[in-house]
Order: C-alpha cells, then structure tokens, then sequence
C-alpha cells in the first residue's frame, strides 16, 4: 500500500509540472538558449513558435538602435538575459492570440542602455477582418542587475531610459459597436534585484 501511495504521488508531482519541467494545464513550454544575439539597426527578431509559453535564455545581447525582439502567439514569455547592450529605441514586443497582450517576465543586467521600450498592449477590435473584442494588456515584471546600469522611467530623452506599457485595446475605437470593452491595462514593474 506503502508502494502504490508513493507511485501516485510521483505521478501526480510529474503531472503538475510535465515530465520536462514544462507548465501543464494546456500550456507547453518552448525553451531557447542563445549564446549570443546581436541585432542590426532597425533589425528585428522575431519568435512564434508554436507553444504559448517560451523560456528564451541569452548570454549576450546586443541591439543597435531600433531593433526589435518580437514575440507572437506567446501567453507567457520568459527572458533571461545576462549580458545586455541595448541602443536607442530598442523594443520587446509580446503579442498572444484575439487582441491579448503577453505576459512577461524579464530577469537582465544592462551593460548599456539607450533606450528601452516594454510593449505589452492590447490591441484595439476591429470591425474590418478582426473579429476579437479589444484586448487585454499584459503583466510585466523586469527585474535588472544592481551590478549593471539602473534604468531611469522619467526622461525619455536621455540615456538608460526605460518605458513599459500594459495598457488595454479599446482605446482608439467604440467599445460597444466592435463588440468588447477596454481591457484593462494590468501590471507592469522594474525592480533592482539579482
């Protein structure tokens, strides 16, 4: 009886968590490592694979001004970066399914920051080809290294500057005509931490 209760409460340890440490209850987890990413001016990068939650972990990031990480179809993204030099206007951008924004979670340390815009918006509905009411905002936790540079959310203007937005859709169209009201902008925070 001994054996049958440990059996189930291991199978019941590996179904919570999936086999692989991934997220269960309709959720699989794609997990990239990157030695280093270095993008262009103006470049972008762009991740949709096909699971709704990604783990993307980069020793060196570099991006030049007006480049971009891009994240569709993501419910969750997870960005682990150690090493970052970011230019200016430098984007992430998490976009889920039916207007939603992604949720994102990003642990980095800024060896040099321009400037660094956090876009986690819902979009407005649409009464041409979309058909989703406006969406929902994201939640966003940045958490940067105190051993690099601390971003400033003040003057956007000057260097190591750092902008999150998490405002909901519906913003820019009638609510009540496109078929959903404005979703809520939710959380965003940038923490000191590691």
């Amino acid at each position: 009886m001994k054996a049958i209760s440990s059996v189930c409460i291991l199978l019941l340890c590996f179904g919570l968590q999936g086999i692989h440490g991934e997220e269960v209850f309709g959720q699989q987890t794609d997990t990239i490592r990157l030695n280093k990413l270095e993008l262009k001016r103006g470049a972008k990068k762009v991740f949709d694979t096909k699971d709704s939650v990604l783990v993307l972990q980069i020793d060196t990031l570099i991006m030049k001004d007006r480049s971009s990480l891009q994240f569709f179809g993501k419910k969750k993204v997870k960005l682990l970066v150690n090493h970052a030099e970011l230019g200016k206007r430098v984007y992430f951008l998490g976009r889920s399914h039916q207007n939603n924004a992604s949720d994102m979670d990003i642990s980095i340390k800024f060896d040099k920051l321009g400037s660094l815009f956090v876009m986690a918006d819902g979009y407005d509905a649409n009464n041409g080809s979309r058909t989703d009411p406006n969406g929902d905002g994201g939640n966003v936790r940045l958490v940067y290294s105190n051993d690099g540079i601390h971003p400033q959310q003040q003057q956007s203007r000057d260097q190591n500057y750092l902008h999150i937005n998490t405002l909901g859709g519906g913003r820019h169209v009638n609510a009540t005509a496109c078929g959903g009201g404005p979703g809520g902008g939710q959380q965003s925070q940038a923490d000191p931490g590691r």
